[in-house]
């Protein structure tokens, strides 16, 4: 519902020997690019309101550089109008973020798949220093339970793996999903 919008990442440049071993080949992309396309923010969407718009990893809201400062979180503060030095800010931010991720994942978890909801994937899409929702950038790996997904309506996407390789994208139950969430998002 607005919440989680996806990169689109289609486009892929990339050397190939000739003669290679085809579509298993162990190493095609040693020398290649992906093309990632973001997607357009919502139209009429606070245009002109003089709010701030950003995108901010979520991961970055983890760095703390050696003078002990954390320039992720304070942005965010301060596109708020706080006080970057106050605690109540810092609390206030990490209930924004903990919340919207939570619910796009729990959201996701009832249509039966569960995205790479970690700091390098999700992208935290942010107006005025508040978080509106989430993009997921390199999202090829998305965890998912079958009849869940057929209950809910959506395709089977076909994952196609390495013949003799275990597909670790289908989970087996409910419990693995919110298994890979506490790893993947809350840890």
């Amino acid at each position: 519902q607005g919440r989680m919008a996806v990169c689109d990442e289609q486009a892929w440049w990339a050397f190939a020997a000739p003669g290679g071993a085809g579509a298993y080949d162990d190493k095609p992309g040693h020398l290649g690019c992906l093309l990632r396309v973001w997607p357009d923010p919502k139209k009429g969407d606070s245009a002109g309101s003089g709010s701030r718009r950003s995108l901010v990893p979520l991961g970055a809201l983890g760095v703390v550089l050696p003078d002990g400062s954390a320039p992720g979180l304070t942005r965010l503060i301060a596109d708020r109008g706080d006080d970057p030095t106050a605690p109540a800010a810092a609390l206030d931010v990490f209930d924004d973020v903990a919340s919207v991720v939570s619910e796009v994942a729990l959201a996701c978890f009832g249509l039966g798949l569960m995205p790479e909801l970690h700091g390098q994937n999700a992208v935290l899409a942010c107006e005025g220093g508040r978080v509106t929702g989430i993009v997921l950038r390199d999202h090829d790996t998305v965890r998912l339970h079958r009849p869940w997904l057929a209950e809910a309506g959506l395709p089977d996407p076909g994952y196609d793996v390495k013949p003799d390789s275990p597909n670790s994208l289908w989970a087996t139950g409910p419990e693995e999903l919110l298994g890979w969430f506490q790893t993947l998002a809350v840890e």
